[in-house]
């Protein structure tokens, strides 16, 4: 508890204030010398991106899963789980490539553009009718 003790003059007037750190959402109940009140202390605002844990831009399967179990652990509400779903997915990947994306993925690799392990996914894909 805060406390501070001010000595004043018969007919003189002072500001006091004080200075609390709620460390926790909800309504606080104050009294200062038999005059009481109250102060609401609001939670930050939800920002559905913090599910983002690998930062791609995107809400992979997991990090869903992880808004979802948050939900039904009451972490966060429905209309939060839905704010977080409601943010773009990875892209899904191609089903194939034609023989000039895989031409182009081997030039791009010894170009330095992409990895080894990029390249390999490509030429892993079947090849697509042109």
């Amino acid at each position: 508890m805060a406390e501070q003790e001010i000595t004043l003059e018969p007919s003189e007037s002072r500001v006091v204030s004080f200075e609390a750190t709620p460390h926790e959402a909800r309504t606080y109940q104050v009294s200062v010398d038999g005059l009481t009140g109250s102060f609401m202390a609001m939670a930050p605002p939800f920002d559905p991106w913090v599910y983002d844990v690998n930062g791609d831009g995107y809400i992979d399967k997991a990090e869903r899963a992880k808004a979802a179990s948050d939900y039904f652990a009451g972490i966060i509400t429905k209309e939060q789980v839905n704010q977080v779903f409601a943010l773009p997915s990875p892209p899904t990947p191609p089903a194939c490539a034609t023989k000039a994306e895989k031409l182009k993925a081997v030039k791009d690799y010894f170009d330095g553009l992409i990895t080894k392990e990029e390249v390999e996914a490509i030429l892993s894909l079947p090849t697509c009718p042109e």
